[in-house]
């Protein structure tokens, strides 16, 4: 989908790892190194300790909660930059192929289309049921002007061609303008005119 589901994700995923990693860093203190933590009184110190596992434990897990949360958002925003590839690069657009390229059930693709298709991404696009595939009016509109003028522009720069009987034998062939042909029976020279 957006970018920014990515971006989100992994924000979170970093935060979530800097977050275990400060908890782990806490009851390292805590348990390794009490001597860090003696500053007044042994009762003052004890409760010291146990503020600094508290915290520990909190970071810690406040960094898997957000780890946890962040996989999945960060797998579906892939899976949804896949399909976005797959359709407005490839031109692919039957549900059941986007759904084993991507490596799902074409039900979930389904769904995940009808997203991309709600937040604009993937244009006037709408999912034929019939055919399972996804029509989009205003690609396949372009494509056909495309096409259209590339024909006439074409057929502009083809010469005139015509059918002339062979004066020598009567076989009729096909002759340019401006062109002179030779019959492929007798030999005669044959022209537009």
């Amino acid at each position: 989908m957006k970018t920014n589901q990515l971006k989100a994700g992994k924000v979170m995923l970093i935060c979530g790892i800097a977050l275990i990693s400060l908890g782990a860093m806490y009851f390292a203190i805590a348990i390794f190194a009490p001597d860090l933590l003696q500053v007044g009184t042994p009762a003052d110190d004890i409760l010291e300790q146990e503020y600094i596992i508290f915290t520990g434990i909190v970071c810690s897990l406040i960094g898997v909660v957000l780890s946890f949360i962040a996989l999945p958002k960060r797998a579906k925003a892939r899976r949804l930059n896949s399909y976005k590839d797959f359709i407005l690069i490839s031109d692919e657009r039957d549900i059941n192929k986007l759904a084993s390229l991507v490596g799902i059930p074409p039900e979930q693709a389904m769904i995940d289309i009808y997203k991309l298709i709600a937040t604009g991404i993937l244009g006037d696009a709408q999912i034929n049921h019939e055919k399972r595939r996804i029509e989009r009016p205003d690609v396949d509109l372009a494509k056909k002007i495309k096409e259209t003028q590339i024909a006439e522009a074409a057929a502009a720069h083809m010469p005139k061609q015509k059918n002339i009987s062979c004066p020598g034998c009567g076989v009729n062939t096909v002759v340019a303008e401006n062109v002179i042909a030779e019959c492929k029976y007798c030999s005669s020279k044959l022209t537009y005119d």
